[in-house]
């Protein structure tokens, strides 16, 4: 039985450099026929009530998506952890659903998945063969706050701060591709 609870905003962060991929924007990327930010909108879109998308360059081309976009606020692409809290005073929920632009297969019952598991904890990951996705988890808004305290020391570390805050991670056994993040050029073929 999953639990209802209040809305989910999504955030899909594309933030990033693209150090991997020759410093290009990654979610303006070309996977298939569509454009990697256009893949992630159609899989997170339908699981959240509210959807944002933190950039740090190109905004003229992720304007024509027609989302609500933020950014980090001082350009110098401070990591994932900038890109989550640079969303907090946008996110009017009790969760927030964090994915990374670069995974096209995520599955569309995701978020019912980890609300189902989040319990009284701040943050569910998912888990996938073994392995936690640090940046696919459902969190609650408020466990956001948090990362300031973790940026002001410039610990970056993603999974340095989900310990620090006693989160859980759920299992899931979706095929691999499910969760196959797109960082090299060759995974684009």
């Amino acid at each position: 039985m999953i639990k209802q609870y209040r809305e989910v905003t999504g955030l899909i962060l594309c933030g990033g450099r693209g150090s991997r991929l020759g410093f290009k924007d990654k979610g303006l990327e070309t996977y298939g026929k569509k454009k990697l930010i256009q893949h992630m909108i159609d899989r997170v879109k339908p699981q959240v009530d509210q959807l944002l998308i933190n950039i740090n360059q190109n905004q003229a081309q992720y304007e024509v998506y027609g989302e609500q976009l933020i950014t980090d606020g001082d350009n110098n692409f401070q990591g994932p952890l900038a890109g989550i809290l640079s969303a907090a005073a946008k996110i009017e929920t009790e969760f927030c659903f964090v994915v990374p632009c670069d995974m096209p297969h995520i599955p569309l019952d995701t978020v019912s998945r980890l609300q189902g598991e989040i319990d009284d904890h701040p943050a569910v990951a998912v888990s996938n063969q073994g392995r936690v996705q640090p940046l696919v988890l459902l969190l609650r808004t408020a466990a956001i706050e948090s990362i300031t305290d973790r940026l002001q020391c410039h610990n970056k570390s993603v999974m340095g701060w989900l310990e620090s805050i006693d989160y859980i991670s759920k299992e899931f056994v979706d095929p691999a591709p499910a969760f196959i993040n797109l960082n090299q050029p060759e995974a684009f073929r």
